[in-house]
């Protein structure tokens, strides 16, 4: 890393930042005592060391407020709205989450940990771009490389549930339409829950009925009524993730609970054989305790007979 620093493609990177940002601090506008920023910690993200867009000039003072907090620090808010850090978040997020798709693919275990981790980690710090994340973030749920049960994938599904909830605007000239409702079409999800198909039906009537391509569902739905999920095509692959989720974890209690009441009733017919057996054998020995009197008895009683004949 120090070795990079000294490079001359690092000076020339930080006179390029420096150059962009009008050689003033883009939190505070001072123009003297100038430090350029990885947006992306040098250290931890050397691949991104000389990219443009990772770059942000600030002054010795505003720099030392990011100390420790690269990752968690949100840099919108600490920017404020009239900086024009949004156009480079969304360059180096596309490239970020490039990087990730990569790691996340790895066959090493180790990499593939680390990108969960670094994908949680941004999320953490910018929220807002759940949308752009929520390949990858499907990808891990979906994925055979991590246990449904442990933690990374719990903590990705609760990521894709807000992502099923949250709302995406599109702004126009006089109001903010939400994305529910495109043209004279309007979006439902599929009541299935193993299903959650998105439906695509005329808002033309107040009462449908609707019948699912996939599932063969049927259900009546009026506009308006709340029982009936709308969604976007980003809430819907939220969804769908969440439900295939779900759906394997509800697979994997019911294999447990199948394998747990065999055990049960194996243990049950093992005693109730133990049992019957124990029954078999008391019997046994009862005919024979019997057979034995007899036996000792009627014997000498026979020949003691036999004898005072004769």
């Amino acid at each position: 890393m120090n070795d990079k620093r000294k490079s001359l493609e690092y000076k020339e990177w930080r006179n390029r930042v420096k150059h962009r940002d009008g050689n003033a601090c883009r939190k505070c506008g001072f123009e003297k005592n100038l430090e350029v920023h990885h947006i992306k910690p040098l250290k931890k993200f050397p691949q991104f060391a000389l990219v443009l867009d990772n770059g942000l000039t600030l002054c010795g003072n505003c720099h030392s407020l990011l100390k420790g907090e690269e990752e968690t620090k949100n840099l919108r808010g600490f920017l404020g709205n009239g900086s024009e850090i949004d156009r480079q978040l969304r360059a180096i997020e596309g490239s970020f989450f490039g990087y990730l798709d990569r790691k996340l693919k790895s066959e090493n275990e180790v990499e593939r940990n680390e990108a969960v981790s670094e994908l949680l980690s941004h999320l953490k710090a910018y929220p807002n771009s759940l949308f752009q994340a929520l390949p990858l973030l499907v990808y891990v749920v979906d994925s055979e490389n991590w246990l449904d049960e442990l933690y990374p994938k719990r903590e990705v599904v609760r990521w894709l549930k807000k992502g099923s909830k949250k709302k995406k605007t599109t702004k126009t000239s006089s109001t903010t339409k939400t994305a529910e409702r495109i043209k004279d079409r309007i979006h439902l999800v599929c009541p299935n829950r193993v299903c959650q198909q998105m439906l695509r039906i005329p808002e033309v009537a107040n009462k449908l009925r609707i019948t699912c391509p996939t599932c063969k569902t049927t259900f009546e739905h009026k506009l308006g009524q709340t029982s009936v999920t709308y969604a976007t095509t980003e809430n819907l692959v939220a969804i769908q993730a969440v439900s295939r989720y779900e759906w394997r974890l509800e697979q994997k209690r019911n294999q447990e609970r199948q394998l747990k009441q065999q055990r049960i009733d194996q243990r049950e017919k093992e005693k109730r054989e133990q049992t019957t057996q124990e029954k078999q054998r008391r019997k046994e020995d009862r005919w024979s305790s019997i057979f034995a009197f007899f036996f000792v008895v009627g014997v000498p009683i026979a020949l003691l007979g036999l004898a005072n004949g004769c």
